[in-house]
């Protein structure tokens, strides 16, 4: 008996060599039969494996640190940091909302599953994320994947929609006056406050965005989408990759329900810059954000933005622009998937022309999920 208990994984690892080698050439033979049929599309695919490798082996998207000049300095309006005067302090309201989970995270991450769910699951879940890349590969879908830009998973669908059922069912009524504002601005209901719809280039916050605010869409017939380069994810994982061109249009993931073509036809790319370059940094794209989110001729001159994006974007923001003695978990902690957190962003601007930006602590206000 205990023989054969020991026995068995090897007998195991026999069977599944056997396995492998006997469907080996045949899985060779009809793949190659399938690339040659199309060559464009495994072009196609072959230049995102390289963008993947070159990504894995020389991005510096996470070689920044924090600056060492805190962001509370510049609004005390002291002589010594060159500050104007108080009148030069523009705010903006920000609500930032976390895509839904993704494909990547179904194969690599435990999330909400035990820790032995996970491990016996880890090998059999990798089979299956790689057999239906290389389906994708074999016919020709060269603008799908499981690895790069991952796109949401079933749970994650939910979650986006979960972003959509709190909108729809939140009474405003019961609400704090600076819950009650935020959530007004996320209807887009405000009488007092225009905002704005922006979301990564990352195809799981493109589909929460529109999933969960599809209601919104639908009153406001003439209302767009705009996709920003630099709300893209700080990572070197090929999940963080965009496979949407600068300029391109946005298209539907394979993991979405059919009939979304109308909601993504709402996307405006004329100011998507196209994929993260490899030697750009988080911290560039992180700047780029509170330049575009003051810029006039960008936002329309909207009071508000609501963003689409990503949990260590996001945590890197409050680590950048949060006064740097303030202790806030937003600091530490990743943004739920789904979740939606508000504050006010505000600029100032110095006597040699350059502008400094901080998050005013107590304006943060957690509206669904939390970290």
């Amino acid at each position: 008996m205990i023989a054969n208990l020991i026995a068995f994984p090897y007998m195991l690892l026999f069977f599944a060599v056997w396995i492998f080698s006997s469907l080996a050439r045949p899985v060779l033979v009809l793949s190659l039969f399938c690339v040659t049929s199309k060559p464009a599309a495994a072009f196609r695919k072959f230049q995102l494996f390289l963008t993947t490798v070159r990504f894995m082996l020389l991005s510096k998207d996470k070689s920044w640190k924090r600056p060492k000049d805190d962001p509370q300095d510049f609004f005390e309006l002291r002589n010594d940091v060159g500050v104007t005067n108080v009148d030069s302090i523009r705010k903006k309201s920000i609500i930032f909302v976390r895509h839904g989970e993704s494909t990547w995270n179904d194969t690599f991450n435990k999330g909400d599953r035990s820790k032995f769910k996970f491990a016996l699951l880890f090998v059999p879940n990798l089979v299956y994320a790689f057999y239906v890349e290389w389906y994708f590969w074999v016919t020709g879908a060269s603008y799908e994947s499981w690895f790069y830009d991952s796109p949401l998973s079933e749970k994650g669908l939910k979650q986006a929609l979960g972003v959509q059922s709190y909108l729809s069912t939140t009474k405003v009524e019961f609400l704090t006056p600076r819950e009650r504002a935020l959530v007004e601005v996320l209807l887009g209901t405000s009488n007092v406050t225009k905002s704005q719809l922006v979301s990564s280039n990352l195809r799981r916050a493109i589909s929460t965005m529109l999933l969960g605010f599809q209601d919104r869409l639908r009153r406001n017939g003439d209302e767009r989408v705009q996709l920003l380069s630099c709300l893209q994810e700080i990572s070197r994982n090929p999940d963080a990759l965009s496979i949407t061109p600068a300029r391109g249009k946005a298209l539907p993931s394979w993991t979405e329900p059919d009939g979304l073509q109308y909601l993504y036809d709402r996307v405006d790319t004329s100011r998507y810059d196209g994929n993260k370059s490899v030697d750009s940094n988080g911290l560039v794209r992180l700047d780029a954000f509170c330049q575009y989110a003051f810029k006039d001729e960008a936002t329309d001159g909207t009071d508000a933005i609501v963003a689409a994006g990503h949990s260590l974007w996001f945590r890197s923001f409050f680590q950048v622009y949060l006064p740097y003695e303030v202790d806030h978990v937003a600091k530490k902690k990743k943004l739920i998937n789904g979740g939606i957190v508000g504050f006010t962003l505000e600029r100032i601007e110095t006597k040699e022309n350059t502008f400094h930006y901080r998050i005013d602590p107590k304006s943060i206000t957690t509206l669904h999920g939390g970290f």
